[in-house]
């Protein structure tokens, strides 16, 4: 893995845990101050294009509250990140002129150069997810200086806000226990079948004082609605690991765990694009895939881009219609690879061209595709 050094990210703790599991070779050094912390467009500059094409790219991000302050302890050594740097921190903070995804992260144009930020916060888990055993509580702190005490103010947690406004995204708002959403719902019974379902309570309150309702159609109403899920109309944020919604029964959820594509209601993992908005696209989500409204709009999508003359899918053979929709070249994929598995699942010939496959063979086509992409469930919760 290619690994881009944000300071005050536990990068000590990572280089050390790593270097004692790993060959690991530091790029830049002895190029300056600041070459331990070169920012992924400069590290692309460095390294071979063909390794930088090849390795997987990571960086940390740590809760700005806390960077912030911790950048603020080290603003001599970063003094290129400010015109002043001996000033208190009410003043320090609005001079600050970077935030981590913008320096270390992303290019001129805005676009991710990595292709995983994890948090700070989660260093523990991600370094026993690597083997690296008996070393997960490592802590190395070089900084030794006696910190004085800062004490953020709203004002400092606004500004802060709107500078790392990106960074808040891998931080959503906190998520109620179990127990709190249980204090929250009551069951009401479906009309078709008399089954209890468990409802938030609030809701029901909200639309019966729209509507007009008693009680009871209040309960047969949403009950009702309970036999379909709701489906996504609006992205609030969206991190590693994680994406914030709203959905059309009017609250917020929290998806997090699985894949990507089952976060994103994306199981083929299209990317974001005109393609994808004329397909019921809600918007783009993390590595600039789409999100959409619901699993059977991502589905479809999928058999309108494959099946139709949209995108000329539908002319080419399975195998080549594969290099196509997943290119070598493009992260780890390996298109001869994904169509001999999707060929074995489903019996259809590598050969086979797509527009010959009668609705079953699509749809079997499609499941297979569906299982190689690592469509994994995860878990939703109402925030």
């Amino acid at each position: 893995m290619i690994y881009i050094r944000v300071p005050k990210t536990g990068s000590n703790s990572f280089l050390t845990a790593m270097k004692k599991m790993y060959e690991c070779e530091q790029v830049g050094e002895g190029m300056g101050a600041h070459w331990e912390h070169w920012p992924a467009k400069r590290a692309k500059e460095l390294i071979d294009p063909e390794i930088w094409d090849s390795y997987e790219k990571i960086g940390f991000v740590r809760h700005p509250h806390k960077w912030v302050v911790s950048i603020y302890h080290l603003r001599e050594t970063f003094n290129m990140w400010m015109e002043d740097n001996n000033r208190p921190f009410h003043k320090f903070l609005p001079a600050l002129k970077i935030t981590i995804l913008d320096y270390w992260f992303l290019d001129e144009n805005g676009e991710m150069l990595v292709d995983k930020i994890y948090r700070t916060e989660d260093l523990r888990e991600f370094l026993l997810d690597k083997g690296c055993i008996g070393l997960e509580d490592i802590h190395i702190n070089k900084t030794h200086r006696k910190k004085p005490r800062v004490d953020l103010t709203e004002d400092d947690k606004k500004i802060i806000r709107e500078k790392f406004w990106r960074e808040f995204e891998y931080y959503p708002p906190a998520v109620k226990t179990k127990k709190e959403r249980e204090k929250e719902m009551v069951i009401v019974k479906r009309t078709s079948d008399n089954v209890g379902i468990k409802v938030n309570k609030d809701f029901l309150d909200k639309i019966g004082g729209k509507r007009g309702l008693t009680p009871e159609e209040i309960e047969k109403d949403r009950a009702d609605r309970m036999i379909q899920e709701p489906e996504i109309v609006e992205i609030i944020s969206h991190r590693v690991g994680g994406i914030t919604v709203k959905k059309d029964d009017g609250y917020s959820y929290d998806r997090a765990g699985g894949t990507l594509s089952w976060r994103n209601q994306n199981p083929g993992n299209i990317k974001h694009g005109a393609f994808a908005k004329g397909a019921r696209a809600i918007g783009r989500g993390q590595g600039g895939h789409s999100v959409f409204a619901s699993i059977k709009d991502g589905r479809e999508a999928m058999k309108k881009l494959l099946f139709t003359p949209i995108r000329r899918y539908h002319k080419k053979s399975l195998l080549n219609a594969l290099r196509t929709y997943a290119p070598v070249g493009d992260k780890n994929n390996n298109p001869d690879k994904y169509a001999k598995y999707v060929a074995a699942k489903s019996g259809i010939s590598t050969s086979a061209v797509l527009n010959t496959l009668n609705g079953e063979q699509q749809d079997k086509m499609l499941d297979a595709m569906i299982v190689f992409e690592g469509y994994k469930l995860g878990h939703e919760v109402m925030v």
